[in-house]
């Protein structure tokens, strides 16, 4: 599916809540791993992918592991905190504590200019209070046709 449904294209996907990492990370090594098929298949020559893997987290000491995890796994994906504008008052108050620590100073926001529908894919697996809130700024940076998909919405809180 990955061949056809991106052609030659660069896929842009982002784990917004990235916690560990694991969604963009497994995302990088599936294209990875593609394209490593591609090059040994003699049978199924064709071009290889890109993927430009990011994640939003607002824990600083998830996105220290996050980073720490991608290389572990050798795979590019880089980890921001979200922008201060898209934060409710609760997350603005963690993400503000985190910046004030000197370890946390490295630590970058998402970039303008991935800060807009860039995305092909999203994925967000947060709780559903905090994925009803975050919907409109999730919904803000996948592209026109792109993809998006939820979890972690708990079975007691599905009606909510």
């Amino acid at each position: 599916q990955l061949e056809n449904d991106y052609g030659d294209n660069s896929i842009n996907f982002i784990d917004y809540g990235a916690g560990s990492g694991v969604l963009g990370i497994a995302a990088a090594a599936v294209v990875r791993d593609f394209n490593q098929s591609k090059r040994r298949s003699k049978k199924e020559p064709g071009a290889t992918k890109s993927i430009n893997a990011v994640g939003v987290e607002i824990d600083a000491d998830a996105i220290h592991i996050a980073n720490n995890n991608a290389k572990m796994n050798q795979v590019e994906m880089v980890n921001y905190l979200p922008t201060l504008d898209s934060l409710d008052g609760e997350s603005l108050s963690v993400v503000m504590r985190a910046i004030q620590k000197k370890r946390n100073k490295a630590l970058k926001s998402l970039p303008d200019e991935m800060n807009g529908p860039i995305f092909d894919l999203c994925v967000a697996n947060i709780l559903a209070g905090p994925l009803v809130s975050l919907a409109p700024t999730i919904a803000s940076l996948v592209k026109s046709g792109g993809e998006i998909g939820l979890s972690g919405v708990l079975a007691t809180k599905a009606d909510s």
